[in-house]
Formats: structure tokens, C-alpha cells, sequence
């Protein structure tokens, strides 16, 4: 028991260490690249992340997430699933090589044919590194995952701003993930090589994994269009410029929220796997891992909400305060998103595929009927009067739908994990409420004291942040919240990692 607590720190510290290192390495990057490409510029990105995405999904087929709940692995059938991802991510490419005039065609955006071509390189590339990312993940071993992607984005912040100082506008963002994905694999297969790679692989583990992960697939591509699928519909009803705005937006949520949540569900599924025969102790495990995702997303989040605006004039200067309103938004939407995460941790290790795909068909449907009402059954003369008068009111709209279908999938999910221990959403509720109340006056007492701040930006988004800090950590205390007392005894062994 001891020792999976410490494996379970140590991967923590080193997911954080990535996560964190990627993220603060990504704003900077951003800092540079941001204020000098335009809205534009950003939208053609956007309008191409579904496709990627999708491509991504399609060639990993569920599999990683069937071979991390397997007991045992053996090399014979690692080789097997790393050739049929990379003869997938072929294909996929070549699809995708000579749709590119098609989808150009139905942005109308004539740029996006070469462009397409050269961003659907990454499915193949992402192919070369899913075997070695199951294979570390498994072990608990997120050190050497940390230290690819933490070189990744160095050499991919490096190659972003060079093409950018130099001119090259869109073309520069493209070349920054694929230059992103070329870094991560080759790390990944250099620290510390892989050495059983055969050619004799056992192809029949395909046919065994499929019959867990079919279900994943089909939810891995629905969720991935629906995902973006506003993006997409953003695109086709507004001008690129808008698209651009809300990418953004999307694109620093991401930022903020995937230094949290990943975190904690990359390393939740191993561990919870390895004891998945004690219930009593899986729930323990399962209700830390959502007390330290509240009480690390709910302050980063809503903290980062209401300073944004003074982010956005002192980083990306003031052409892209149109962004503060949807980012706010999608923050309120990111909430919910790491105790998704966790549940579906649970019911995947638990093998409980089709209770996982039913929440997930709910979200989906949801998404995409608030999308289907808000853009798609439009008139074009209503177009034309969204993109003038509503089209702000619109698309935050559509965001709030998304929380709604977000919080009916979650409940869903915490209804189907009673069958496995017994867990509640009173008792949900129960364990994050604390750190929501306090994060919510956090964010009231802040608002209110940047009423009387009349500093500039940088002087007041400082103060900012040092009040909304003294008064969460003084609710913690208020509340006598035990895991500060376990994080001082993690620093006072100082766990080796």
C-alpha cells in the first residue's frame, strides 16, 4: 500500500512538473506568436482542429486506454497495436490529403488546402508515440513522458517565433504542432528506447482489445466532433476573425485547465486499475483524487476569470479583449471537467464501457441539438443580423448549453458508479462543495476590490491575484482542509522522483 502511495505521489509531482513547465512554456510562446498573427490567422487553425482531432482518434481506436486496463502486457502485442496505428494514420492521411479541396471549398477559404495537407502530417507522426505514452503510463512512469514534452514545446516555441518573426503568419502556428509532434516522438523513443519492437507481432490482440474498445471509438470520434463542433459552426456562419476569437479563448482555457486535469487522470486510471479488487480502498483513492482536483481548478480557473481582461491588455494587447467574454464562459464549462475525467476513469477500469458510452451519448446529443439551434437552422437573413447585432450573445449561449450537457453527463456517471461502490451526488457535491463556496468568494471579494483599483493593468492584476490568494488559502484553513496537511508532509519527506 505504501509503496503504490508513493509511486502515486511521484507521478503526480512529475505530471504536474509537465504540465505546468508545458503550459507556462506555451503562454510565452503565445505571448510572442499571439500579438503578432492575426484573428484570421488563428481562425484557419481552428477551422482544421476537428479534422486532426478526429484523425488522432481514429488511429488510436481506444486501444491505449484497453491496454492500460489490461493486467499484462507482453512486446509481441505492443508491436502489434503500434503497426496498425501507423498503417491506420497512413490511410487516414492519404483520405485526408485529397479531401483537403473539399473542406477549403466549404469554408471557402481557398488557404486551406495546402495547409490542411501539411497539419494532417501529425496523425501519422502522434501514430509513432501512443505504444511508448501506454507503455510509461502503465508503469506509472510519467517521468520520461514529462521530459518529451517539456523538450516538445521548447523546440516547438523556438520554431513557432522564428516563422512568425519572420513572416510567415498561419503557416508558422502549423509548423509550431508539427514540429511539437516530431519533438514528443522522438524523445519518447530516445530516453528510453524501446527495445522490443518485433516483427512477429500477435495481431490477435487487435480482435481482444476491440471487443472493449469499440464503444470508445465511436465515442472518441463523436466526441471529437462535437467537441469542435462549434468551431466548425462558428466558421461557417461568422467571419474567419470571429472563429479566431473564440479559438483563442478556447485555446487559453485549454491552457489554464490542462495544467490541472490531466494531471490527476493520467495518473488516476493506472492506480486506480492496481487496486481495482479493494472497493472500499478504490473509493478512497477516487474521492482524494476529486478533493485535489477541487481544490486546485476551482480557484485556478474562476481566479484566472475575472483578471483575464487585464491579461489580455497587457499580454496580447487590446485587439484581443473580445476574447474575455467567451473565455469566461468556457471557464464555467471547465469546471465540470475534471471530475468527467475521473468518472470515466472509474467506469473504464471497471470495464463498464456501455454505461460510459450512454453519458457520453447524452452529452453529445446535447451539444450538438444547442449547436443545430443556435447556427444551423438560421435563415441567412438572420445571419446577417447575428453577425452584427447577436452573434456575442449567440455563441455564450451555445457555451452555457454545453455546461448544461456537461452536468447531465456527469450526473449520469456518478448514477452508474454506484453499481461499482457506492458514491452519490450528494456525496459528490459533499466533497467539492467547500472549495467552490470558498473559490466563488475568492472571485466576489476580488471583483469587487478591482472596483477601486485604478492601477494599470500589470499593478492591478497583481494585486489581483495576491488577494484572491490570502483569501482562498484562509478558507482553507477555515475549513480545516486536510490535504494542505498531507502536502506538508509529502514536502517534509520529500518524496524521491
Amino acid at each position: 500500500m505504501d509503496n503504490l502511495k508513493q509511486k502515486t505521489k511521484r507521478s503526480i509531482v512529475w505530471n504536474a512538473i509537465e504540465k505546468v513547465g508545458v503550459q507556462l512554456i506555451a503562454l510565452l510562446t503565445g505571448l510572442y506568436v499571439v500579438r503578432n498573427v492575426s484573428e484570421t490567422d488563428m481562425g484557419f487553425i481552428g477551422a482544421l482542429t476537428i479534422f486532426v482531432s478526429i484523425g488522432i482518434g481514429l488511429v488510436d481506436l481506444g486501444f491505449s486506454t484497453a491496454l492500460i486496463r489490461r493486467e499484462s502486457n507482453t512486446d509481441e502485442e505492443y508491436s502489434a497495436i503500434f503497426y496498425v496505428n501507423l498503417l491506420i494514420s497512413v490511410v487516414l492521411y492519404l483520405v485526408g490529403y485529397f479531401c483537403a479541396p473539399l473542406i477549403s471549398d466549404w469554408y471557402s477559404i481557398p488557404e486551406l488546402t495546402d495547409l490542411a495537407r501539411l497539419l494532417f502530417l501529425i496523425v501519422i507522426i502522434n501514430s509513432l508515440s501512443l505504444v511508448q505514452i501506454v507503455r510509461h503510463t502503465k508503469a506509472l512512469d510519467f517521468k520520461y513522458i514529462a521530459i518529451a514534452n517539456l523538450v516538445a514545446v521548447i523546440v516547438s516555441g523556438v520554431v513557432a517565433i522564428t516563422l512568425v518573426h519572420l513572416g510567415y503568419s498561419y503557416w508558422a502556428l502549423a509548423w509550431q504542432q508539427i514540429s511539437l509532434r516530431i519533438t514528443k516522438t522522438f524523445m519518447l523513443w530516445v530516453i528510453k528506447p524501446w527495445k522490443g519492437l518485433k516483427l512477429n507481432p500477435r495481431f490477435g490482440v487487435v480482435g481482444e482489445l476491440f471487443d472493449f474498445s469499440y464503444l470508445l471509438i465511436v465515442n472518441g470520434i463523436v466526441s471529437s466532433v462535437t467537441t469542435n463542433f462549434f468551431t466548425v459552426t462558428i466558421g461557417r456562419v461568422f467571419p474567419a476573425s470571429i472563429l479566431g476569437h473564440y479559438y483563442t479563448a478556447d485555446k487559453y482555457k485549454n491552457i489554464a485547465r490542462d495544467v490541472i486535469t490531466p494531471t490527476i487522470a493520467q495518473v488516476a486510471m493506472p492506480v486506480l486499475t492496481e487496486i481495482k479488487e479493494d472497493k472500499a480502498r478504490q473509493k478512497q483513492y477516487y474521492r482524494k483524487f476529486m478533493n485535489v482536483c477541487a481544490l486546485l481548478i476551482f480557484p485556478a480557473l474562476l481566479g484566472l476569470a475575472v483578471v483575464f481582461d487585464d491579461f489580455c491588455v497587457l499580454v496580447l494587447t487590446e485587439k484581443w479583449l473580445p476574447i474575455v467574454p467567451y473565455f469566461r464562459m468556457l471557464v464555467v464549462v471547465a469546471l465540470l471537467d475534471p471530475f468527467n475525467g475521473l468518472a470515466n476513469q472509474i467506469l473504464l477500469v471497471e470495464g463498464k464501457t456501455k454505461q460510459f458510452f450512454f453519458s457520453e451519448c447524452a452529452r453529445h446529443t446535447l451539444l450538438i441539438l444547442s449547436a443545430y439551434l443556435c447556427f444551423i437552422n438560421l435563415s441567412e437573413s438572420h445571419k446577417a443580423i447575428l453577425e452584427v447585432y447577436g452573434g456575442n450573445a449567440v455563441i455564450n449561449i451555445m457555451i452555457a448549453a454545453s455546461f448544461v450537457a456537461w452536468a447531465v453527463c456527469l450526473s449520469l456517471k456518478i448514477k452508474f458508479m454506484n453499481g461499482i461502490f457506492k458514491y452519490s451526488i450528494s456525496e459528490m457535491i459533499k466533497d467539492v462543495a467547500p472549495y467552490l463556496i470558498i473559490s466563488v468568494v475568492m472571485v466576489m471579494t476580488v471583483w469587487q476590490a478591482k472596483i477601486y483599483m485604478d492601477f494599470s493593468p500589470l499593478p492591478r492584476m497583481m494585486a489581483s491575484v495576491l488577494i484572491g490568494g490570502v483569501v482562498y488559502f484562509i478558507g482553507l484553513k477555515v475549513i480545516k482542509c486536510d490535504i494542505l496537511d498531507e502536502l506538508s508532509i509529502l514536502k517534509k519527506k520529500k518524496i524521491k522522483i
